[in-house]
């Protein structure tokens, strides 16, 4: 999956850069060598939000590695350390995977799979018509499954996914489900 990048400022020296697009680099590439070296003092992130997360303090430093207390989203409190906020693979205190837990062997989460491949996975076969061509999955569905679900539903026995327009994205005003048969009709040319 090709990663899309962005520009961002950084949150010390105001510098815009290019970075990944999945909530990593908050800081360039010199502020993060610099926060590395420099007397081991760590970078404020007090009140920034890293996904479902908010950092309030420090909590404890580890071999030169600090660790932030945060509180979620859903309430509950926990325990990070700053370079996986940062990186982007923190992003929650652990209940999106927990509401997850069991969803994937659903008919629905299949789909939903297999949309997310098809539009950015150039090894999976029906790349070139999709992801080649442009269709991507807006942002609610692509980075959640349970949103994807809560929009579409769960999928109805010998229907899968299908797009009301087939040269547009994938969306809930673009989606709805089908069955092979239907969907025969709405080939594009």
């Amino acid at each position: 999956m090709k990663r899309q990048m962005i520009n961002r400022e950084c949150l010390i020296c105001k510098n815009v850069s290019l970075v990944r697009k999945d909530g990593a680099g908050k800081l360039c590439r010199s502020c993060r060598a610099k926060e590395n070296i420099k007397n081991n003092k760590p970078i404020d992130i007090t009140g920034i939000r890293y996904g479902k997360l908010i950092c309030l303090s420090i909590s404890h430093i580890v071999k030169k590695l600090y660790y932030w207390k945060c509180i979620c989203d859903c309430g509950n409190e926990s325990v990070v350390s700053g370079s996986r906020l940062r990186n982007g693979k923190t992003k929650s205190c652990g209940c999106i995977a927990a509401s997850q837990k069991g969803l994937s062997t659903s008919p629905a989460y299949r789909s939903w799979q297999a949309m997310i491949q098809r539009c950015y996975d150039s090894k999976v076969a029906h790349y070139k018509r999709y992801g080649a061509l442009g269709i991507i999955v807006c942002d609610r569905w692509r980075d959640s499954f349970l949103k994807f679900l809560e929009d579409m539903g769960e999928r109805p026995i010998g229907k899968t996914l299908d797009r009301i327009n087939p040269y547009g994205n994938y969306e809930l005003s673009n989606c709805r489900w089908l069955t092979p048969k239907e969907q025969a009709q709405n080939k594009k040319k």
